[in-house]
């Protein structure tokens, strides 16, 4: 108690009586956020890009949220990739920070269209990498693929 005898911690987090029209929970904490805050902002900002994309698409936003930009463009297929340039008019790279709420962009009443002929002759699976795993190659074994390359 001594330790904290001269700290100042500001006047703290404002609590406010429940009004009779608030939404109650009898397990959860209720959170009203400002308006006008980044968190809310980003909260809407990534609801919507939900709703533009649709159902089929939605899991998009997940994804660019939970994964680094380098993962999540070469997790990213053909089709995945061409509904984004489309309905937002964007590519896969502010598409991933917009998700991430990087950037705060202005989204659309209505998305953009999208051709379902192009679409179906798009691939449908991510570009697979293909790692090798074996054991480690000497400085020796090196050398050796060069010269037998030449």
């Amino acid at each position: 108690m001594q330790a904290t005898k001269s700290k100042h911690w500001g006047t703290g987090p404002r609590i406010l009586l429940l009004r009779p029209d608030d939404p109650v929970d009898p397990v959860r904490i209720l959170y009203v956020f400002k308006e006008g805050s980044r968190y809310n902002l980003r909260f809407l900002q990534r609801q919507m890009l939900k709703k533009l994309l649709g159902r089929r698409y939605r899991p998009l936003v997940q994804m660019a949220k939970s994964f680094t930009q380098t993962v999540f463009l070469e997790q990213l297929t053909a089709q995945q990739s061409y509904v984004i340039r489309q309905l937002f008019h964007m590519q896969p790279v502010e598409f991933w920070r917009a998700s991430k709420g990087k950037i705060l962009i202005e989204l659309p009443d209505e998305p953009g269209k999208i051709d379902r002929g192009v679409l179906a002759g798009m691939e449908e699976k991510p570009k697979q990498l293909l790692l090798e795993f074996g054991s480690p190659k000497t400085h020796e074994d090196i050398d050796e693929e060069h010269r037998t390359d030449e």
